[in-house]
């Protein structure tokens, strides 16, 4: 009975795409997965993605968020507000480059990748 329950569980995380959560920030952006310099503006990316990526949602609510800090010029999107299972920084170079950094965790790293590229591949 004990062995049955324990392949249900496991079915259950499975099918479900179960996630590896970081549990903070800090600890998500220890380790950056990728980074590239787009030749665009932070802000004109962020509204890219934002009009065109595939949103994530996490059951079956919404799990993409997007803040801009125009202070410190930078935009992060992220799958998750805390507990945060991947994330993208857009940090502005100048007025007309942007570096983007990627940070993964768990089965959620293929969105992270998915945006990334969008973002790479933006006009």
């Amino acid at each position: 009975m004990k062995r049955r329950a324990l392949i249900a569980i496991v079915a259950i995380s499975l099918l479900t795409g179960c996630t590896v959560p970081a549990m903070n920030k800090a600890k998500l952006k220890e380790e950056p997965t990728s980074s590239f310099v787009k030749d665009r503006n932070y802000k004109v990316l962020a509204k890219y993605w934002d009009d065109n990526a595939t949103k994530q949602t996490i059951d079956f609510k919404g799990a993409s968020f997007m803040t801009i800090w125009e202070s410190d010029q930078i935009a992060e999107i992220t799958i998750g507000n805390g507990p945060y299972y991947g994330m993208i920084e857009l940090r502005a170079l100048s007025d007309t480059s942007t570096k983007v950094t990627t940070f993964e965790r768990g089965t959620l790293s293929s969105r992270i990748q998915e945006w990334a590229d969008l973002i790479k591949n933006a006009p």
